[in-house]
């Protein structure tokens, strides 16, 4: 196998406002520009705003357990 038969997958992980999601999705456009064959895959909470906006898209959107981080006055953390 050369280098031309290898597809490249990159993973971003962003989620729980369009604040982030929507820097990832330019991240995303930017390097397909440059690379067309790149598969993207957008991970975050299930049923969350970033799957139903990674699927609007058109991007795979794998699903992983998240919670929200820690108040920053609990102090276990």
């Amino acid at each position: 196998m050369n280098q031309t038969d290898k597809t490249i997958t990159i993973v971003i992980a962003a989620g729980g406002t369009s604040g982030h999601i929507y820097p990832a999705f330019a991240i995303a456009t930017g390097i397909k520009k440059t690379l067309p064959s790149v598969k993207f895959i957008f991970c975050g909470a299930p049923g969350g705003l970033e799957q139903k906006m990674v699927e609007n898209e058109g991007y795979e959107f794998f699903p992983i357990p998240a919670q929200n981080m820690p108040n920053r006055h609990d102090r276990r953390y």
